[in-house]
């Protein structure tokens, strides 16, 4: 097997507990456009595809193609995202997660669907200075499950495909790590598919990578 030299995560399910903030800005986002408000189910089909989609599916039949609207609930929902980013806290076991990948000389990198609250939000974590590389949405022409935000990540970073392993969490980031080459391991304490690397804890990472204490 390569040694592998770099792991890229995705942040939000991942590196952030931040499941409830989404929910919480779209309800919020909603409700101030005068829409009805979507519930957390409806949310959480689309939250890993970004801002702008999940927008554009929750907005009722008619008002879907409507740009100008689309654009002001997206700098809108942007307002809110803002606002809630001190309610989140990291996923349990990420800081030791990403303490031992760095002891042990593993390059680091984020890629994330998420806009230009990405690099504030792992501020805000304590977390910004494990990261070698961060790709958020503004940086990409297409988001996961494209495989252009992995492919930046890998070539900032410096690291072959072979060399690297991503996590994510969902149906997203796995088609984006297939479609980008890369082992991919899904973070969820749900069963994830035949032939799909899983972990249940970020503290299962190590081992699986076969880095020690």
């Amino acid at each position: 097997m390569t040694k592998i030299k770099a792991v890229i995560f995705d942040l939000d399910g991942v590196i952030a507990d931040s499941k409830e903030t989404i929910y919480e800005v779209f309800q919020r986002l909603f409700d101030d456009f005068g829409f009805r408000v979507p519930s957390k189910k409806e949310i959480a089909r689309f939250e890993a595809h970004g801002r702008a989609r999940i927008i554009e599916e929750l907005l009722p039949p008619g008002k879907r193609e409507d740009a100008g609207l689309r654009k002001r609930m997206d700098e809108r929902c942007a307002v809110i995202a803002g606002e809630v980013l001190v309610k989140i806290r990291p996923m349990g076991g990420a800081e030791d997660a990403l303490r031992l990948l760095k002891k042990n000389k593993v390059k680091v990198a984020l890629a994330t669907n998420r806009g230009s609250t990405a690099p504030k939000l792992l501020g805000l974590l304590g977390l910004a200075g494990y990261f070698d590389a961060v790709v958020n949405a503004k940086q990409v022409k297409k988001l996961k499950p494209h495989p252009e935000p992995l492919l930046l990540a890998l070539k900032r970073l410096g690291v072959g495909k072979e060399e690297a392993v991503f996590v994510g969490d969902s149906g997203v980031d796995l088609a984006a790590g297939r479609a980008a080459g890369i082992k991919t391991v899904l973070l969820t304490k749900r069963e994830a598919g035949s032939g799909v690397r899983r972990i249940r804890s970020l503290a299962e990472l190590g081992p699986l990578l076969g880095i020690g204490k």
